[in-house]
């Protein structure tokens, strides 16, 4: 309990899914960003990463067959027609 009352006299403390995080910086030694996050050049922060990607600092395009925000969501079509950011795709179309 001690603990948690010094970090929130500094700042707040924000936990996602990529890992604990306060004032926007990783609490993981060594690591300006947390796994499934990346610097924002405008707010100097950490920030989730965008749909589509995932990994350290959001280097990795989603496995094959899943899309969106941290690759949660399967496609429900052919692999080879599933776009990393917005799923399933026929041609120039989405579905």
């Amino acid at each position: 309990m001690k603990f948690i009352s010094k970090v929130i006299l500094f700042g707040i403390i924000v936990r996602t899914q990529s890992g604990l995080s306060i004032q926007g910086k990783c609490l993981i030694k060594g690591y300006q960003c947390c796994y499934n996050q990346y610097l924002n050049d405008t707010t100097k922060e950490c920030s989730d990463c965008p749909a589509g990607s995932i990994g350290w600092n959001c280097k990795q395009k989603c496995p094959l067959g899943y899309y969106g925000r941290l690759c949660q969501s399967p496609c429900e079509c052919q692999a080879s027609n599933c776009h990393h950011v917005i799923g399933c795709t026929t041609g120039n179309t989405v579905i």
